[in-house]
């Protein structure tokens, strides 16, 4: 792009598997359109939404597993170990056509069995995320104040979900930790 005078103004990532399915991300180059075309354009479109979150802890497990039992089944391991001892040999040129081929149809198998992973791991749909952030903390927080007043209306109060609940939301640490005096005396 410098060598045809044309300067990003900004430079950004894509999110994973944006626009296409890929284990790679694709890169934004912010340029001024107007000064350089004079032609119509359209708008970049936003990301679909991630199915698998690292939040859901059995989800990231079942994902691994997943994951791991199929580069077993398709023995990528075994044969990247293969195409990398031939490429580890510098002088030895017998890194063929035919390795390439084969590096790049163990990358497309993997790139395949990521996302087919997170579809199977998930358990939430994939056009779920419609709310705004704002929306969902709100959401958040409304289902943490719901449980903790039911828990302290039974006086029992479980600090492992209030806890898992507490993430994602505006409540502050001596809000989370305050509980009802009544409780309290009782």
């Amino acid at each position: 792009m410098l060598s045809h005078g044309i300067n990003a103004i900004n430079i950004s990532t894509l999110s994973p598997d944006f626009p296409a399915h890929s284990d790679h991300l694709g890169i934004v180059l912010d340029i001024d359109l107007a000064a350089y075309f004079s032609s119509t354009y359209s708008d970049m479109c936003s990301a679909p939404p991630r199915m698998l979150t690292s939040d859901n802890r059995w989800s990231v497990e079942a994902y691994t597993k997943y994951v791991m039992e199929q580069v077993k089944i398709h023995q990528l391991e075994d044969r990247l170990n293969i195409l990398l001892d031939k490429a580890s040999h510098l002088n030895n040129t017998s890194f063929s056509m035919d390795d390439i081929i084969s590096l790049n149809l163990i990358d497309e198998q993997l790139t395949n069995i990521m996302p087919a992973g997170e579809r199977k791991c998930s358990r939430k749909p994939n056009q779920w995320q419609f709310w705004s952030p704002h929306q969902r903390e709100i959401a958040r927080t409304f289902s943490y104040w719901n449980k903790k007043s039911i828990m302290e209306s039974r006086k029992l109060i479980n600090w492992e979900h209030l806890n898992n609940l507490h993430t994602h939301t505006s409540i502050t640490e001596v809000e989370h930790a305050s509980i009802d005096p009544a409780l309290i005396s009782t």
